[in-house]
Protein backbone atom coordinates (compact mmCIF):
# COMPACT_ATOMS: atom_id res chain seq x y z
CA UNK A 1 0.00 0.00 0.00
CA UNK A 2 3.27 2.05 0.20
CA UNK A 3 2.87 5.04 -2.31
CA UNK A 4 5.82 6.02 -4.96
CA UNK A 5 7.00 9.00 -5.76
CA UNK A 6 9.17 9.78 -8.52
CA UNK A 7 11.76 12.67 -7.56
CA UNK A 8 13.56 13.89 -10.59
CA UNK A 9 16.78 12.87 -10.55
CA UNK A 10 19.79 15.83 -10.32
CA UNK A 11 20.75 15.29 -14.20
CA UNK A 12 16.99 15.37 -15.39
CA UNK A 13 16.53 19.00 -12.90
CA UNK A 14 19.70 20.35 -14.65
CA UNK A 15 18.53 19.19 -18.12
CA UNK A 16 15.02 20.57 -17.59
CA UNK A 17 16.73 23.76 -16.26
CA UNK A 18 19.23 24.40 -19.42
CA UNK A 19 16.38 23.64 -21.69
CA UNK A 20 14.20 26.15 -20.00
CA UNK A 21 16.93 29.02 -20.00
CA UNK A 22 17.42 27.92 -23.76
CA UNK A 23 14.16 28.57 -24.58
CA UNK A 24 14.46 31.41 -22.43
CA UNK A 25 17.07 32.68 -23.92
CA UNK A 26 15.95 31.89 -27.64
CA UNK A 27 12.50 32.83 -27.47
CA UNK A 28 13.24 36.42 -25.95
CA UNK A 29 15.48 37.03 -28.84
CA UNK A 30 12.84 36.04 -31.03
CA UNK A 31 10.52 38.89 -29.39
CA UNK A 32 12.43 41.01 -29.37
CA UNK A 33 14.12 41.28 -32.51
CA UNK A 34 10.24 40.82 -34.22
CA UNK A 35 9.84 44.06 -32.02
CA UNK A 36 13.31 45.73 -33.25
CA UNK A 37 12.36 44.67 -37.41
CA UNK A 38 9.02 45.94 -36.87
CA UNK A 39 9.75 49.56 -35.92
CA UNK A 40 12.82 49.51 -38.35
CA UNK A 41 10.31 48.98 -41.19
CA UNK A 42 8.00 51.66 -39.70
CA UNK A 43 10.70 54.19 -38.99
CA UNK A 44 12.34 53.07 -42.90
CA UNK A 45 8.75 53.63 -44.41
CA UNK A 46 8.75 57.14 -42.20
CA UNK A 47 12.14 58.06 -43.92
CA UNK A 48 13.98 58.20 -40.83
CA UNK A 49 15.49 54.55 -39.83
CA UNK A 50 16.66 53.93 -36.58
CA UNK A 51 14.66 56.31 -34.92
CA UNK A 52 12.35 54.59 -32.59
CA UNK A 53 15.04 53.20 -30.42
CA UNK A 54 17.30 56.27 -30.88
CA UNK A 55 14.17 58.15 -29.37
CA UNK A 56 13.46 55.79 -26.76
CA UNK A 57 17.02 55.38 -25.90
CA UNK A 58 18.25 59.11 -25.65
CA UNK A 59 15.12 59.51 -23.13
CA UNK A 60 16.05 56.18 -21.13
CA UNK A 61 19.77 57.34 -20.43
CA UNK A 62 19.83 61.05 -21.10
CA UNK A 63 16.58 61.75 -19.89
CA UNK A 64 15.85 63.60 -23.60
CA UNK A 65 12.15 64.96 -23.47
CA UNK A 66 10.91 63.36 -26.81
CA UNK A 67 10.70 67.59 -28.55
CA UNK A 68 13.95 68.14 -27.96
CA UNK A 69 15.07 65.00 -29.79
CA UNK A 70 16.13 65.86 -33.76
CA UNK A 71 18.64 63.49 -34.83
CA UNK A 72 19.38 59.54 -34.41
CA UNK A 73 21.95 58.78 -32.10
CA UNK A 74 24.08 55.61 -33.02
CA UNK A 75 25.12 54.88 -29.08
CA UNK A 76 21.63 55.25 -28.07
CA UNK A 77 20.43 52.84 -30.37
CA UNK A 78 23.01 50.42 -29.37
CA UNK A 79 22.42 51.26 -25.50
CA UNK A 80 18.64 50.71 -26.18
CA UNK A 81 18.81 47.99 -28.26
CA UNK A 82 20.90 46.54 -25.16
CA UNK A 83 18.40 46.96 -22.77
CA UNK A 84 15.52 45.91 -24.91
CA UNK A 85 17.00 42.60 -25.75
CA UNK A 86 17.47 41.78 -22.47
CA UNK A 87 14.78 42.90 -21.21
CA UNK A 88 12.91 40.44 -23.80
CA UNK A 89 15.04 37.74 -22.25
CA UNK A 90 14.23 37.88 -19.10
CA UNK A 91 10.60 37.77 -20.75
CA UNK A 92 11.30 34.95 -22.81
CA UNK A 93 12.33 33.32 -19.22
CA UNK A 94 9.11 33.86 -17.85
CA UNK A 95 7.31 32.51 -20.94
CA UNK A 96 9.55 29.89 -21.23
CA UNK A 97 9.14 28.55 -17.38
CA UNK A 98 5.45 29.01 -17.53
CA UNK A 99 5.33 26.63 -20.58
CA UNK A 100 7.38 24.01 -18.75
CA UNK A 101 4.53 24.28 -16.59
CA UNK A 102 1.69 24.02 -18.57
CA UNK A 103 2.71 20.88 -20.13
CA UNK A 104 2.50 18.97 -16.72
CA UNK A 105 -0.62 21.07 -16.59
CA UNK A 106 -2.76 22.56 -19.00
CA UNK A 107 -4.74 24.16 -17.68
CA UNK A 108 -1.89 26.74 -16.17
CA UNK A 109 -2.43 28.03 -19.98
CA UNK A 110 -4.81 30.74 -19.03
CA UNK A 111 -1.16 32.31 -16.44
CA UNK A 112 0.46 32.71 -20.07
CA UNK A 113 -2.42 34.89 -21.33
CA UNK A 114 -2.23 36.69 -17.88
CA UNK A 115 1.56 37.16 -18.19
CA UNK A 116 1.32 38.99 -21.31
CA UNK A 117 -1.63 41.05 -20.29
CA UNK A 118 0.16 41.68 -17.45
CA UNK A 119 3.43 42.46 -18.92
CA UNK A 120 2.11 44.80 -21.13
CA UNK A 121 0.71 46.84 -18.56
CA UNK A 122 3.84 46.71 -16.48
CA UNK A 123 5.64 47.91 -19.92
CA UNK A 124 3.18 51.05 -20.32
CA UNK A 125 3.16 51.97 -16.44
CA UNK A 126 6.99 51.52 -16.72
CA UNK A 127 7.42 53.24 -19.72
CA UNK A 128 4.60 56.24 -18.95
CA UNK A 129 6.60 56.45 -15.65
CA UNK A 130 9.93 56.89 -16.56
CA UNK A 131 9.87 58.60 -20.16
CA UNK A 132 6.02 60.14 -20.32
CA UNK A 133 5.59 61.20 -24.31
CA UNK A 134 7.12 57.82 -25.77
CA UNK A 135 4.21 56.09 -25.93
CA UNK A 136 2.38 59.33 -27.48
CA UNK A 137 5.07 59.66 -29.97
CA UNK A 138 5.39 56.01 -30.97
CA UNK A 139 0.98 55.59 -30.69
CA UNK A 140 -0.05 53.40 -28.20
CA UNK A 141 -1.64 51.28 -30.70
CA UNK A 142 1.67 50.94 -32.73
CA UNK A 143 3.16 49.62 -29.54
CA UNK A 144 0.32 47.26 -28.77
CA UNK A 145 0.48 45.85 -32.26
CA UNK A 146 4.83 45.08 -31.95
CA UNK A 147 4.33 43.47 -28.58
CA UNK A 148 1.30 41.28 -29.99
CA UNK A 149 3.15 40.06 -32.69
CA UNK A 150 6.40 39.92 -30.72
CA UNK A 151 3.81 37.50 -28.20
CA UNK A 152 2.81 35.43 -31.50
CA UNK A 153 6.25 35.03 -32.58
CA UNK A 154 7.80 34.11 -29.22
CA UNK A 155 4.00 31.75 -29.01
CA UNK A 156 5.04 30.28 -32.54
CA UNK A 157 8.54 29.63 -31.14
CA UNK A 158 7.51 27.39 -28.12
CA UNK A 159 4.45 25.69 -30.60
CA UNK A 160 7.21 24.13 -32.42
CA UNK A 161 9.72 23.04 -29.96
CA UNK A 162 7.13 21.91 -27.43
CA UNK A 163 4.44 19.92 -29.12
CA UNK A 164 3.08 18.39 -26.36
CA UNK A 165 1.78 22.11 -25.47
CA UNK A 166 -0.11 22.04 -28.18
CA UNK A 167 -1.72 18.55 -27.19
CA UNK A 168 -2.66 19.93 -24.17
CA UNK A 169 -4.42 23.04 -25.42
CA UNK A 170 -6.51 20.60 -27.40
CA UNK A 171 -7.37 18.67 -24.30
CA UNK A 172 -8.51 22.04 -22.54
CA UNK A 173 -10.72 23.00 -25.37
CA UNK A 174 -12.44 19.60 -25.35
CA UNK A 175 -13.05 19.61 -21.78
Amino acid sequence: MGVTSHAPAPAEIRARSSSIAADGVFSGVIGGLTVALFYLLVDTIEGRPLWTPSLLGSALFLGSSMDKITAVNIPMVFAYTGVHMALFVAAGMAFSFMVAQFESNPPLAILLLLLFVCFEAAFFAFTMALAPGVIGALGASSVAAANLLAAVAMSAYFWRTHPGAGRGLSKIWEE
